[in-house]
């Protein structure tokens, strides 16, 4: 994290701008419309349904600081304005995110996403947390089984080893699927132990197969995470090592989407993809 001094000089210098956007919602509305583009006072008026001294007053005020011009009858946000208002929403969308989603934050594990995607939470701010209950534990499970039938493509990072996944994942890829997985050591192990002398070959070709693609993860995955072309997918480990099946974060948004092959390609940086060769040395030490 920065210099804490720094910080504390920072927040004494922006301070009175935070406050002056954040104290009116009044003037959060304005600046969110004409983030968007110029407006006549009418239009704010009819799309907030405020009154048009309320909106006169602070039009002047954001006026006075800089952050609002007027053009003919059009008013529109300027520079400054448009820095402020995109930051003080990227503010409220990661605090929405740790409050919305609590459950997920506290208690589990967060050390395998890098602090600038975490910095960038707020992309995640309208995802929705599928929790097992007693009417269906396997709630998380289905909803990820939807996720990954639905894709034209796959990448995936896991911590775990399920054989089910073994088995459909390699049953998606044969119908055209690009799947891109990254492993541990231990999970990579835990597949071979399942596989067959006899089945060796074909287990071989299928990861040569150009659908299907193992990667070897060099140290420890805290993450459970899966991006598709249509949404993202995470779970995480709890504080005591174990990886909770019964929380699992999903998210449509082409922001979310970015987000979740950021983190996917931070740890494919990371990997190495596996060969025949190396498949067939696992099998051997088993």
């Amino acid at each position: 994290m920065a210099n804490l001094e720094h910080i504390f000089d920072l927040y004494e210098f922006i301070h009175d701008d935070i406050k002056f956007i954040l104290k009116s919602g009044i003037r959060l509305k304005i600046l969110t419309s004409l983030a968007d583009g110029p407006r006549l006072i009418r239009e704010i008026k009819k799309e907030h349904e405020l009154s048009f001294a309320t909106i006169s007053n602070n039009m002047r005020l954001l006026q006075n600081r800089g952050l609002v011009t007027k053009v003919n009858d059009y008013y529109h946000i300027s520079q400054t304005g448009k820095f402020q208002i995109n930051h003080v929403l990227d503010l409220m969308k990661s605090m929405a995110v740790t409050k919305d989603f609590e459950d997920l934050w506290l208690n589990h594990n967060l050390s395998g996403i890098s602090e600038d995607l975490l910095l960038n939470i707020g992309v995640l701010s309208d995802s929705i947390l599928i929790k097992a209950d007693n009417k269906d534990v396997f709630k998380p499970y289905s909803k990820f089984y939807n996720v990954i039938t639905n894709a034209n493509w796959i990448k995936g990072i896991s911590p775990f080893f399920n054989p089910a996944d073994h088995d459909l994942f390699n049953e998606i890829s044969k119908k055209g699927v690009k799947i891109d997985l990254i492993l541990t050591d231990e999970v990579i192990e835990q597949i071979v132990k399942t596989i067959k002398l006899k089945d060796l070959l074909k287990e071989i070709t299928t990861v040569l197969n150009n659908n299907l693609s193992l990667w070897r993860y060099d140290g420890e995955i805290t993450v459970g995470f899966t991006v598709t072309d249509k949404c993202i997918s995470l779970g995480l480990l709890n504080t005591n090592g174990s990886y909770d099946q019964n929380r699992d974060l999903i998210n449509s948004s082409s922001d979310a989407r970015e987000w979740g092959e950021r983190l996917f390609n931070d740890y494919l940086s990371k990997s190495k993809k596996l060969s025949a060769v190396d498949m067939a040395s696992y099998f051997i030490r088993k």
